[in-house]
């Protein structure tokens, strides 16, 4: 049973257990394209005759037609290549003894997202830090021009500024 969740026809080959009907077996093939359409979207004819146990494009269309038209996977057969191109393909059974990798691989994308994140939270710090000292330096800048102009000029620098102030009359500068 073990095999039919998460094995491929290889293991079954491998193991000592009495000869499959011709309905598991086909069933067993098609479970081994799922495996192997996990690991890899592009399956060669080759790698597939040799996994699957079987010779000839015939015998391979015989499983994965019926299989697609089951749903266990879309794709298509590039006969040109001799390959079988998966876009979409079902899940197998998770095996108990797998877990502690998948356990391991999930703790090292939360390690890395949280790495990302924090990475991001600086990046936004430094850009605030940025945004705020060009502010200032645009406010310095304006009020040495005011100092230094007259009359209509001055009134112009005074109207840039009011106009480069938000609601809450904070600058608001975009770049």
């Amino acid at each position: 049973m073990e095999i039919f969740c998460f094995g491929t026809y290889q293991d079954f080959i491998g193991a000592n257990l009495p000869p499959p009907t011709d309905v598991q077996l086909f069933k067993l093939r098609q479970l081994t394209i799922v495996s192997l359409g996990l690991k890899n979207r592009t399956l060669s004819y080759e790698v597939l005759f040799t996994e699957l146990g079987i010779e000839g494009i015939r015998s391979l269309e015989d499983l994965i037609i019926p299989g697609i038209y089951n749903g266990l996977f879309v794709g298509k057969l590039n006969q040109d290549k001799r390959q079988f191109e998966i876009f979409k393909i079902v899940s197998r059974d998770v095996n108990p003894n797998a877990l502690d990798k998948y356990i391991e691989q999930i703790g090292t994308w939360c390690s890395n997202s949280e790495a990302l994140l924090q990475s991001l939270d600086n990046a936004i710090e430094n850009l605030e830090g940025a945004k705020a000292s060009f502010a200032l330096s645009a406010q310095e800048a304006l009020k040495i021009a005011t100092k230094n102009s007259t009359g209509k000029t001055a009134h112009r620098s005074v109207s840039a500024t009011e106009k480069m102030k938000n609601a809450d009359g904070q600058m608001e500068l975009s770049f």
